[in-house]
């Protein structure tokens, strides 16, 4: 008797340790490879050979001067997350300081932690070409009257909204 209830004991032991592996996995393929595209749109254009994917709710997605806007929805201004794109060179990175959220064979990309704006990341490309991106956000939303605090308009999107962006992203 007491040897079946051994191997019983030692049979749910194993089930529970494979559930936690399998939930380990599942996070963290879930939050370092991307989200469902189902519900992503593609960009008409794309940059430095880059294109990118957004939310089917927001309004569009279009390139100037250098920059990437996605028209976002908010029930009272015109709302627009965008990011800008600056050529680094590779001897300035410390890879020691970023974390890889996306790696296929022509494209590299690092969240990279700064402050006063929404994101930061760096894109390596299958050509060695290195850029920043800094996310931040643009409104029609007034700017309050008296002022002394840093202000930042309202929004309605989320980190994740960005990082799913960010891993939809492909090298063309």
């Amino acid at each position: 008797m007491k040897r079946k209830n051994k191997r019983i004991n030692y049979f749910i032991l194993a089930v529970l340790v494979v559930m936690l592996i399998l939930y380990i996995l599942f996070q963290f393929t879930s939050s370092k490879e991307g989200f469902n595209d189902s519900a992503l749109k593609e960009c008409p254009e794309a940059i430095h050979g880059l294109q990118f994917k957004y939310p089917i709710n927001w309004g569009g997605c279009y390139i100037q001067d250098e920059n990437l806007y996605f028209e976002t929805t908010h029930p009272d201004y015109n709302v627009k997350l965008y990011t800008s794109f600056n050529e680094v060179d590779e001897e300035l990175l410390d890879f020691s300081s970023l974390e890889m959220i996306l790696e296929e064979d022509n494209l590299a990309i690092y969240q990279n932690f700064c402050g006063g704006v929404l994101g930061c990341f760096i894109i390596k490309t299958s050509n060695r070409s290195y850029y920043e991106m800094t996310w931040n956000v643009i409104s029609d939303q007034p700017v309050p009257d008296i002022l002394n605090y840093v202000w930042v308009p309202d929004y309605e999107f989320t980190s994740e909204d960005i990082l799913r962006i960010m891993t939809s992203v492909r090298y063309k």
